[in-house]
């Protein structure tokens, strides 16, 4: 689940053309900052995403059984035997907030901040972490 804004007034819709999702126009480009007082600023957005894994279907390698508590079978149908790991996890949340700098209709530059919990502490560099952060960034030139 996500939303985003075009806090500068952009709209979606113009965007979409014969049936596909194009590019998003600013309405005014970026131009040096000396321009901006005429708003040549190019596009900025933010937005919200929400995200789930939910895994407990899958089998689970450490015991060779599912959550449900059923045997794992391979694709043969042979029992999948048991590794030894120290630790798994069934279920992750992350909520990432994002901003993106729109400068024409075929450049951008993206910043993202995820957190994700996890619902069994994972092993991180032999410690244990229930939750974790990042941030990425991405510049994107379409040509």
């Amino acid at each position: 689940m996500e939303a985003l804004w075009l806090i500068t007034g952009e709209h979606y819709a113009d965007a979409y053309k014969d049936g596909a999702f194009g590019l998003i126009r600013p309405k005014n480009d970026f131009a040096h900052p000396a321009a901006w007082g005429s708003g040549a600023y190019g596009a900025w957005e933010v937005g919200v995403r929400y995200s789930k894994l939910d895994a407990k279907d899958f089998c689970n390698m450490a015991t060779g059984t599912k959550a449900t508590g059923t045997t794992c079978k391979s694709g043969f149908g042979a029992t999948v035997a048991p590794i030894n790991l120290n630790n798994f996890t069934l279920q992750a949340d992350t909520w990432t907030g994002q901003l993106k700098w729109i400068l024409n209709a075929n450049s951008r530059i993206m910043l993202d901040y995820a957190y994700t919990s996890f619902d069994n502490p994972i092993q991180i560099s032999n410690k244990y972490e229930d939750s974790e952060r990042a941030i990425t960034a991405r510049a994107q030139w379409n040509f």
